[in-house]
């Protein structure tokens, strides 16, 4: 039983890795500007692997596959692929929820709740998926970018606590005020949400400028910008002196220790990541990295409420 529970780990484990990938790819898909580098879905420019070469696609090619009334951007080379590695990551996300799933059955009469939360996530998944071809075929609304966003955290979420259920409770150090790291979750889910908002408008101005005059850009951005830097100052702040103290009380020995240091890193990398965007004209390589941490610092808080949970839980003995 112990071997069955450690390999379910496993799996879990891997999809957390793959979701993190996906949601890394695809922050780099915005910030290279290659999300319709593949106009259609699920193939790209109606192949299953994408061409190379202008050269291997008709001569009508913009008209063949433009996207509503709107005809598609010359072929990029670059930005096609880095789309379609984007789609396999995706597919190996599938890939990999479906086998949690179906390895999870094992556990259907002595933990149903892990098969069926698995299988939950499958679905979602395959959920995300349709509202990813949606994306391109509404050719990046803002809105369905944004829903495509909130889903991704809410997988996110889902298989956290479905791996928070095959931890051994074995520490002696105790988190206080588990609601309270609840709150800051939400907020940070809040402000990740703003984010893309802003981000749709940042994309906006790029367009209007043919992506030139990029030290203009944040000049010209609206109130969601103000709230964005507002939120994020008070984000930093509570975060920084809740995760002090906790690590201050618990140690850095212990897993909620651990994680209440690595929250601290990840504040610490996303405020100079942060600064870096606003003072540096919003330079390409910051933007993945920024949404990436925002992301990563959201599954530590969450995770670290679901472990504070444990403290009155016996998960794996259950199973």
């Amino acid at each position: 039983m112990h071997t069955n529970t450690s390999t379910f780990r496993k799996l879990v484990l891997t999809s957390v890795l793959l979701i993190y990938l996906v949601i890394a790819a695809g922050g780099i898909v915005r910030s290279t500007g290659s999300g319709m580098g593949c106009p259609d879905w699920p193939k790209c420019f109606g192949t299953w692997i994408p061409p190379t070469n202008i050269s291997q696609l008709p001569a009508n090619y913009k008209e063949s596959f433009k996207v509503g009334h709107h005809l598609i951007a010359d072929f990029n080379v670059f930005k096609t692929w880095i789309e379609y590695l984007n789609r396999l990551l995706g597919a190996l996300l599938g890939v990999s929820v479906l086998v949690t799933a179906v390895y999870a059955f094992r556990f259907i009469r002595s933990k149903p709740e892990l098969f069926y939360l698995s299988l939950l996530i499958v679905i979602l998944t395959g959920i995300q998926g349709f509202i990813g071809a949606k994306v391109v075929a509404t050719n990046l609304s803002k809105y369905m970018i944004t829903i495509h966003m909130l889903i991704a955290l809410v997988i996110l979420s889902l298989t956290l606590y479905l791996l928070s259920k095959t931890i051994i409770q074995n520490w002696k150090a105790h988190f206080e005020n588990g609601n309270l790291i609840l709150l800051l979750s939400v907020l940070t889910l809040i402000q990740i949400l703003v984010g893309t908002q802003v981000r749709q408008e940042i994309d906006t101005v790029s367009i209007q400028l043919n992506d030139s005059l990029r030290e203009t850009w944040i000049d010209q951005l609206g109130i969601l910008y103000i709230i964005h830097r507002v939120i994020a100052i008070f984000v930093v702040g509570v975060n920084v002196w809740f995760a002090s103290r906790l690590l201050k009380k618990l140690g850095s020995g212990d897993l909620p220790g651990k994680l209440s240091l690595l929250i601290i890193f990840t504040l610490a990398l996303e405020y100079v990541f942060g600064v870096i965007m606003a003072k540096f004209s919003i330079p390409r390589f910051a933007q993945p990295v920024h949404l990436f941490l925002a992301t990563l610092l959201f599954g530590l808080q969450f995770y670290s409420w679901l472990i504070s949970r444990l403290q009155v839980e016996k998960n794996l003995n259950a199973i």
